[in-house]
This record gives structure tokens, C-alpha cells and sequence, in this order.
């Protein structure tokens, strides 16, 4: 599984957003995948079949996705990171938001 967190900053990461819907389309991914969108438009995947979308979710919950994901692409954000370094989660950095 892969997660997309993009935190709950007032700022849309839509560039994100449109990486994996064309990452999709291509068929470069083929595994499920979690977005937490925040205020970010995921129309392009949200009806995508390997693709889940809630706007928030509490950091117990995503610290225990994120145990099981394989790789996690964050917003960057001081709480997500100082997370999922504590956990030693596979993550990188996503682009910056679309403002």
C-alpha cells in the first residue's frame, strides 16, 4: 500500500494529486493507495478502484497505516514527519503546494 498525506494545511497540494492520477492512468501503480487529501480536489482519483480518499484521519489511525505501508509520500509537515521517522517509515517528501 502507499500512502499520500497531505496534511491539514489550508493549501491544496493538487500538482500531487495530478502525479498520481497520471501514475495510475499509465498503469505505474497497481497497488492500493490511501490519500488524506486535507482541502486538496481529488476528483481526478477519487473514483479510481485502488484508490481511497478521506479528507482527515486521526494520527493513531494513520500512524498504524503507515506501519503497514510500503512507502508513505507526505506534505512534509513537522507532525507527519517527526511520525513517520519515529516509526522508520519508508517516505519522501512531496512537492510543494499549488498557491
Amino acid at each position: 500500500m502507499i500512502i499520500l498525506t497531505l496534511g491539514t494545511i489550508p493549501y491544496p497540494f493538487d500538482r500531487a494529486i495530478t502525479w498520481l492520477h497520471v501514475l495510475l492512468e499509465q498503469r505505474m501503480i497497481s497497488e492500493p493507495i490511501f490519500v488524506q487529501s486535507g482541502i486538496t480536489d481529488t476528483s481526478l482519483i477519487a473514483n479510481h478502484p485502488l484508490v481511497t480518499v478521506v479528507k482527515t484521519i486521526e494520527s493513531k489511525k494513520l500512524t498504524a497505516l503507515a506501519k503497514e505501508a510500503r512507502l508513505v509520500i507526505s506534505h512534509g509537515g513537522q507532525g507527519s514527519t517527526r511520525m513517520l521517522a519515529s516509526q522508520q517509515a519508508s517516505f519522501v517528501g512531496c512537492v510543494s503546494p499549488s498557491w
